[in-house]
């Protein structure tokens, strides 16, 4: 599938207005920013307090339409979406805070594309008809996102089964609040499994320990491999009928932010309230950050036949920030949508993407790097291509 950048018109014959909702914060700046970059429309930035979206009119144009909204407040989040070809949710929301800021794009007229959002989402959106032929679009940043479309990608590079992954995924940058309340929801029940991996067809429990102080290629070692069978993951094994999928989060040896999310996520479960365990989350990054620059890495390696030999396919994607990796893949959401490709109603954006958009990342702002290696990861102990 080849990409084109586009500048589609609307039935007025004038650019598609696209509202870009929460565009003050980390991801929805960077999204407003890679939309204008893009060209694919006029820009309507939606941000609680004006002032925090005025420093982006440097970046997106002058002619960018500033609108104070509210996600929470029924008669300001109608307004905003009025007229809108596309709402993009940047406002970091959960459960039915999302579900109420799709059907507020839908019930305009506007498709809805969410960089976040889960299956339970997707149920929500399912539950009754869209409007005809509208489009509601999740999921499309990187966790979830880019890391159920890299499995794809790599299944489609010559391989036949059985299929197995083994995946590593490592951040080291800071957090905005909704990114720590995200991460600590996705660690609690009926999102994951720690320890978790899949095979033969089925979820398997405490089946891995982590893996101390251990060298990875690709990452500054030594670091700490601590698996994880999220809900995304097991999804995207099913889908591929991989024999066994084994993944890891990837955090220094040398730091306490495993130590200060297993602590978090115990308190969780017991009750203890959610944006509290967010701000000592925040804290504990940004003590972690002292100093540091800010990096998103996945390493994934995909196992199986080529020729009737063992064969396998290692991925390496590296970006400078995780939020602005996300903001690349939200814009490619839209720009799909924009192109006509996108069947109506709701879906994951791994499903509705061909896995060859990947190889549209490379150049787009933010990716430092993007390889596909045809040996094992242990081949490259001494890796050419840096480290975290």
């Amino acid at each position: 599938m080849c990409w084109l950048a586009i500048m589609p018109a609307d039935q007025r014959g004038t650019r598609p207005l696209i509202g870009v909702l929460g565009a003050g914060g980390a991801v929805g700046g960077f999204v407003a920013a890679e939309v204008s970059r893009l060209g694919l429309g006029r820009l309507r930035l939606g941000a609680r307090r004006a002032d925090t979206t005025r420093a982006l009119r440097d970046r997106c144009g002058a002619s960018a339409e500033i609108v104070v909204a509210d996600a929470g407040d029924a008669g300001r989040l109608a307004a905003f979406c009025s007229g809108c070809r596309i709402v993009v949710n940047c406002t970091g929301g959960h459960g039915q805070d999302r579900a109420d800021v799709a059907a507020a794009a839908l019930a305009s007229g506007a498709d809805y594309v969410d960089p976040g959002g889960d299956d339970a989402l997707r149920a929500r959106l399912s539950a009754r008809p869209l409007p005809a032929g509208r489009v509601a679009l999740i999921a499309a940043g990187v966790r979830p996102g880019l890391t159920e479309l890299l499995p794809r990608w790599l299944a489609a590079q010559g391989l036949e089964p059985p299929l197995t992954l083994t995946a590593y995924l490592g951040t080291m940058d800071r957090m905005t609040r909704a990114s720590a309340e995200d991460f600590l929801l996705s660690l609690s029940e009926g999102h994951g499994e720690p320890q978790g991996f899949w095979r033969a067809g089925s979820r398997h429990s405490r089946g891995l320990d982590p893996r101390a102080e251990v060298s990875l290629p690709f990452f500054r070692g030594p670091v700490v491999a601590y698996p994880y069978l999220s809900a995304e993951a097991e999804r995207m094994a099913r889908g591929l009928r991989l024999a066994e999928a084994r993944c890891y989060y990837v955090f220094e040896s040398s730091g306490n932010i495993l130590a200060v999310l297993s602590r978090l996520r115990q308190q969780l479960r017991q009750g203890l309230e959610l944006g509290r365990l967010a701000d000592e989350l925040i804290r504990a990054v940004d003590i972690e950050m002292f100093g540091r620059t800010p990096v998103e890495h996945l390493v994934m390696q995909m196992d199986g036949r080529a020729a009737g030999e063992p064969a396998s396919r290692l991925a390496v994607l590296r970006a400078v920030s995780t939020y602005e990796l996300t903001a690349v893949v939200t814009a490619m959401a839209a720009e799909h949508i924009l192109a006509g490709s996108v069947p109506a109603g709701a879906h994951a954006a791994s499903d509705v993407f061909d896995p060859s958009v990947i190889d549209a990342l490379p150049g787009r702002p933010g990716v430092a790097g993007l390889h596909l290696l045809d040996q094992p990861l242990t081949e490259y102990a001494e890796s050419e291509l840096g480290a975290v």
